[in-house]
């Protein structure tokens, strides 16, 4: 009617009947670039606060994580290990660099915001003392990924001997809430010298070679 070419036309409708697939009005597509402007802002100014954020909404999906923080290495930002009285249940900012969240690690769930809410009653001193105060929640799963991972490194304690020592921390640990509840304490439960003197001996063996002990961290992280 108005004089324009009836193939024109066609290829102009059927682009609209493609397009209104997934079509915004004004007042969406305004509202969408608005994020998108506020998003890009932080990426350039808060770059580390920014993938914190975005690793966070990512904590289940390990693929995603290992390419943020391909990402992280490429762009020079430093990425902190786990760590029992460092890390939160989620990744965090901390002196510039970011912190691996517990959360993050395999077989670890939401109990490890127990362990943290203990924690805040004061730092674990050694892996000894992390499982007597947390053996109402913890097994030998959720231990074996922190041990696994580094979160007890900072002990100097070979993670080959937490491994193998866990059970029978975890079995005196039990025991001695046992005896606590039903008040049948023992000089060692009372004394802290005679408690250091009954603390439980780990398994005098050697630490993992270097390549075992990558593989058995990346296993669980």
């Amino acid at each position: 009617k108005n004089g324009h070419e009836e193939k024109v036309l066609e290829k102009i409708w059927a682009d609209w009947e493609k397009f209104a697939s997934y079509a915004f009005n004004k007042s969406h597509a305004t509202c969408y670039s608005w994020v998108a402007y506020q998003t890009a802002y932080l990426k350039c100014h808060y770059e580390t606060e920014y993938m914190t954020a975005l690793m966070n909404s990512f904590l289940g999906t390990p693929d995603k994580l290992l390419g943020y923080i391909g990402y992280l290495n490429r762009k020079k930002i430093k990425i902190l290990p786990p760590d029992i009285n460092r890390s939160q249940a989620k990744f965090s900012v901390e002196n510039g660099a970011i912190r691996f969240g517990l959360s993050a690690l395999k077989q670890v769930g939401d109990v490890i915001n127990e362990v943290i809410a203990e924690r805040e009653k004061g730092e674990f001193t050694d892996f000894e003392d992390f499982i007597e105060r947390c053996a109402a929640w913890i097994n030998k799963g959720l231990v074996e990924s922190l041990i696994l991972s580094g979160c007890f490194d900072f002990t100097g304690i070979a993670r080959s001997r937490m491994v193998l020592g866990y059970d029978a921390l975890a079995k005196n640990a039990v025991a001695k809430r046992k005896r606590q509840s039903s008040g049948q304490m023992s000089i060692f439960d009372i004394s802290p010298e005679a408690q250091k003197m009954s603390r439980t001996e780990l398994p005098d063996i050697p630490e993992y070679d270097h390549r075992t002990r990558l593989a058995l961290e990346k296993e669980r992280t």
